[in-house]
This record gives C-alpha cells, sequence and structure tokens, in this order.
C-alpha cells in the first residue's frame, strides 16, 4: 500500500508573506506560521503522478477565517496535479479561529505541508 504523509513543520520557514499591505517586520520574517489543524486535511494521491512514480512535497499558504477555516488557499508544489490535491483538501481542515485575529488577513501567513510519498506503509506489529 502506498502512504500519502503530512508533515507538520516543525520549525518557522524564513520567507516573506505574499499580501497586498506591508506587514510588521515581525511576522515577516516567519511567514507562513506553521499551523496546526484540529479537523486535518485528507488529500488524494493523484493516480496519473503515483503511476509514473512521481513524488512531491507541498507547502499551503492561506488565512484563517473566523470560523477556523482555510481562505485564501494556494498551495506550491513541483506539479500541478499535486497542487490541486493539497488545496482540496484543505476545504475540509479546520484551524484554531484564533489564528484568524493573530495572522494578518489576505497575508497568507498561515502554513501546512504536505509530503506526497509513493514508499510502502511500515508493516504494523
Amino acid at each position: 500500500m502506498n502512504r500519502l504523509t503530512l508533515l507538520i513543520a516543525a520549525g518557522l520557514a524564513v520567507a516573506g508573506c505574499a499580501t497586498q499591505e506591508a506587514l510588521a517586520p515581525e511576522l515577516a520574517a516567519v511567514c507562513p506560521v506553521p499551523a496546526m489543524p484540529l479537523v486535518f486535511p485528507h488529500p488524494y494521491y493523484p493516480e496519473a503522478e503515483a503511476q509514473n512514480g512521481y513524488e512531491d512535497r507541498c507547502t499551503v499558504r492561506f488565512d484563517v477565517g473566523a470560523a477556523g477555516t482555510p481562505e485564501n488557499v494556494t498551495a506550491r508544489c513541483t506539479y500541478k496535479a499535486f497542487a490541486d490535491s493539497a488545496e482540496a483538501a484543505m476545504q475540509d481542515a479546520r484551524f484554531d479561529p484564533a489564528l484568524s485575529k493573530a495572522l494578518p488577513q489576505g497575508a497568507q501567513c498561515a502554513g501546512f505541508n504536505f509530503e506526497y510519498s509513493l514508499e510502502p506503509l511500515p508493516e504494523a506489529s
């Protein structure tokens, strides 16, 4: 059985946020901020990519709405099919609504990582 692994960033990535407004310098240095979901996304592995042996790592950046829903979702992946899968999966994810007040709206400063891997699952003991 193939596996689809969801990676959660352990540290903060150093990159600027894609926003039309200037961010406070302390936020700009840490975007995207890794966001731990309350309800995890469940992406699918694109069939053609699996058949061709393609794997990918994706960073999904988004805003968190007042209800904890991801908004303005953009996935950055090598292959478009993986980006489509990651973006679709994020529609079912839910986050702490407090993030909507902690991060600037429109900056896509929340982040979540996916790893699409064809390695077999380890056997359960």
